[in-house]
């Protein structure tokens, strides 16, 4: 039998398919892993970017036209596990933009020796060891179900997963793979589970395609996701609106007040929404509610104003009327084109410099520049990274944007940063603020970013989560990363 069939549903994303497979198709070809594309495209293009790669020597990938919007009759396709894809032992239902290279599938296929019902990537939550096995799919659900959102982080055996599926058994359109996993894990009378650290089976994404959720974030994060969790064998419930919550507070989906400004900027969140969304919003995110009607109503860190050629100084907006402001925002959004192109020049020559350069334009004294600040979350966040990488050359630490070229990066590097210091902060779960640490120390976290985080998250535990990161630093001057965290306790009331 053959081991995995990597399923991608598509729709006119032919770009990002030649992107990903440019980047994964020789590592998959070398390891028998054979693609499968899906595709609802409105015309060819995705077939000819396939058709090319076929034409150039890869066998191992499978192109089928599936005249389908919603995605409904693709994703019975797959799950039904028919023709060609009865073959496989494995099912991974994956993104069009989602890929691993070679260091990952040697681990997955290792994994896959053992036949496990699931093999999950650990993706944000890192542990100090390779591997979690699970024999229980209510503690899988209880771990892991706010991740299991993502469609391509379960590879599922066909056998005992599959085995059972019939069309249209799941019609949830959005949450279909989610509760198809944990329905079908209930059905088991043995499961056997295997979630995969981060360092030794790691996702990639191409960034030539964004989620195409966000006009429907409220439906998708609040009516369908509360649904599809409430619609689970019922063995879940114990742990579901710890999962609903878990999932959607996440600062990129509904749990940061910048993404609720991002949609206010986006038309998203308006006033007109609030009715729909007030009677559910606390099962969703902590952002009190009050604060999400100000943004949405426009007047959330951002004085009620009127721009004119009178005005010297923001002092002089108070008791303007914000409404006409919204006149000015082509030359907002200009002016953030600017910064970030900047800033981007920045991370490609990142010296002192070129950092006083950005410095100068983001400390511009022009009113209409300053009050973009204030409309702008983009803006804020790289006034936010600026004066951490300021700090950072001061102390000699190693810069929170190394590595990095686009502002798209650091800002999804900013937003897992504030998660994990939330999870610290928090401090339920031990093993979540072990593994947050580590995390912060893994990807090269400085105290500076820690310190100013920490204070502008509003965090009541900062102290305790530099002092513990100041120790682990301590340590680490000593020994290797490993031996300090398999000797590290985290004393929640001392330190």
């Amino acid at each position: 039998m053959k081991k995995i069939a990597v399923c991608i549903p598509t729709y006119n994303h032919p770009d990002t398919v030649k992107d990903v497979l440019n980047q994964c198709i020789y590592d998959y070809n070398d390891y028998g892993v054979d693609i499968f594309y899906f595709d609802g495209s409105s015309d060819d293009k995705t077939k000819n970017v396939v058709d090319d790669f076929i034409r150039k020597g890869f066998p191992n990938l499978f192109y089928f036209h599936v005249e389908d919007k919603n995605g409904e009759e693709r994703f019975n396709m797959i799950m039904s596990a028919e023709g060609s894809l009865s073959e496989y032992e494995y099912i991974w239902y994956a993104k069009d933009r989602s890929f691993c290279l070679e260091d990952s599938l040697k681990k997955i296929f290792e994994i896959a020796e053992r036949h496990p019902d699931i093999i999950f990537f650990g993706m944000l939550a890192k542990f100090s060891c390779d591997e979690l096995v699970y024999d229980n799919s209510v503690e899988f659900y209880r771990d892991w179900g706010w991740l299991a959102t993502s469609m391509d982080v379960t590879i599922v055996r066909r056998e005992t997963l599959l085995n059972k599926f019939y069309r249209n058994k799941y019609q949830n359109e959005y949450w279909r793979h989610f509760m198809l996993i944990f329905n079908e894990l209930a059905n088991l009378e043995k499961v056997h589970i295997v979630v995969l650290n981060s360092q030794c089976a790691r996702l990639f994404n191409s960034n030539l395609t964004k989620s195409m959720w966000t006009g429907k974030v409220f439906k998708i994060w609040i009516d369908e996701w509360i649904s599809a969790n409430e619609n689970l064998n019922e063995i879940y419930h114990v742990y579901m609106n710890k999962i609903i919550k878990m999932a959607t507070s996440l600062p990129w989906i509904l749990g940061g007040e910048e993404r609720l400004m991002e949609l206010h900027e986006l038309g998203v969140l308006h006033p007109e929404c609030l009715d729909g969304i007030q009677k559910y919003w606390e099962r969703v995110s902590d952002v009190p509610f009050d604060i999400v009607r100000q943004i949405a109503e426009g007047n959330y860190n951002l004085k009620n104003c009127v721009v004119d050629e009178n005005i010297k100084d923001l002092n002089d907006l108070t008791d303007k009327k914000y409404e006409e402001l919204y006149s000015y925002k082509d030359v907002f959004l200009e002016y953030e084109n600017r910064i970030i192109k900047l800033f981007e020049c920045f991370l490609q020559v990142p010296s002192p410099d070129t950092l006083l350069v950005l410095e100068r334009c983001l400390d511009d004294g022009d009113t209409i520049k300053q009050l973009a600040f204030m409309y702008m979350a983009s803006l804020n966040r790289i006034k936010k990274i600026v004066k951490i990488v300021r700090m950072e050359y001061q102390y000699s630490y190693v810069l929170f944007t190394t590595g990095m070229n686009t502002f798209s990066d650091v800002s999804d590097k900013y937003q897992k940063t504030i998660y994990m210091l939330r999870r610290i902060d928090l401090g339920e779960n031990e093993d979540f603020v072990f593994e947050g640490i580590e995390w912060l120390v893994q990807n090269q976290i400085s105290p500076c970013v820690v310190k100013i985080m920490c204070e502008e998250e509003l965090l009541a535990n900062h102290i305790r989560i530099c002092n513990t990161l100041a120790t682990v630093y301590e340590e680490l001057s000593q020994y290797e990363v490993a031996a300090v965290f398999s000797n590290l306790r985290i004393d929640r009331k001392e330190n």
